[in-house]
């Protein structure tokens, strides 16, 4: 279900939001580090967005390419990336080309490049009951830290069956 609020002057809709990012900031600030440090460039992922029933799919893109033609930005071109998010293009049933733009890691589960091709073969139409298939394939995180990568990924789907 959409959600929609409404504010009685520009202010009032700044302050809502600056709330929201320092909410989204204590949540990813939950995140263990190996698992931020995890979705690097090239890293593929996938997110139940609830509200609107379907998942998200997307790839961490390099802030210093440019994301339609792969060749260097310029440091006066370059958006600043904020470290709690990353750059990325976003694909759904919503937004089949994919969305640019700086997002919040939170809920991501890492997936695999076949599950990624899969999900796009698919029109990005994969409902979230076949969501947790794409992700099983945990043999893409290092050893090290797959424990800790798999308790994360226990308390997002969790919060996600909410």
């Amino acid at each position: 279900m959409t959600h929609f609020q409404a504010f009685d002057s520009f202010d009032e809709m700044m302050e809502a939001e600056r709330k929201a990012q320092e909410l989204a900031l204590v949540e990813h600030n939950k995140i263990p580090k190996s698992v931020q440090d995890f979705f690097v460039v090239g890293a593929h992922y996938a997110k139940i967005e609830q509200e609107y029933d379907m998942v998200v799919f997307g790839t961490v893109l390099d802030p210093n390419k440019d994301a339609y033609t792969g060749k260097d930005v310029s440091p006066e071109e370059r958006e600043e990336v904020p470290a709690h998010m990353r750059w990325c293009r976003s694909h759904s049933v919503m937004d089949p080309e994919g969305e640019l733009g700086h997002y919040w890691i939170i809920g991501w589960i890492p997936i695999t490049q076949t599950a990624f091709e899969l999900a796009e073969e698919s029109g990005w139409s994969v409902p979230p009951q076949i969501f947790s298939a794409l992700c099983r394939d945990m043999d893409i995180i290092p050893a090290s830290i797959k424990k800790e990568f798999i308790e994360y990924v226990k308390s997002t789907r969790r919060k996600n069956e909410r």
